[in-house]
C-alpha cells in the first residue's frame, strides 16, 4: 500500500517543479490550496489540489499539538481551518519568512494570533 502513496507524491512534487518542502514558500503555497479545497471543494477537482491541501492540514496538526502542549501558544478551541487562514494572511505580510524553514513562519504566525499570557 505505501508505494502506490509515493507514487503519487513524487508525480505531484514534479509537476510544481521540485518544491523545497522544507521552506515556508512550499507551506504557505500548500495551505492557500487547502482554503480553497476546503472552501470550494467542488472546484478542487485535481490531485495535486488535494495532496496539497493534505501536505497542509497534515502539517498543522501535528504542529498545533506540540505548540498547545509545549504552551508556545494559546489557542483552545481554535479550528485547525482557522489557525491555516490565519498563518497564510501573516505570511501574505511577512514574506522573509518564505525562504527560512516552514516551522519558523508557523510558529511566528500563531504566536502573533495566539499568544500565551505572560506568568507571574
Amino acid at each position: 500500500m505505501l508505494a502506490p502513496i509515493l507514487l503519487v507524491s513524487s508525480g505531484s512534487f514534479q509537476q510544481f517543479g521540485q518544491l523545497d518542502m522544507s521552506k515556508g514558500a512550499a507551506l504557505y503555497h500548500a495551505c492557500q490550496t487547502a482554503i480553497r479545497v476546503h472552501e470550494h471543494p467542488a472546484a478542487a477537482a485535481t490531485t495535486d489540489d488535494h495532496y496539497f491541501a493534505g501536505t497542509c492540514d497534515i502539517y498543522f496538526g501535528g504542529f498545533v499539538d506540540a505548540a498547545l502542549m509545549s504552551h508556545s501558544i494559546c489557542a483552545t478551541g481554535v479550528s485547525i481551518g482557522t489557525m491555516i487562514k490565519t498563518y497564510v494572511a501573516y505570511m501574505g505580510n511577512n514574506t522573509k519568512f518564505l525562504d527560512q524553514h516552514k516551522a519558523i513562519g508557523v510558529l511566528a504566525a500563531l504566536r502573533d494570533a495566539y499568544p500565551c499570557a505572560a506568568k507571574k
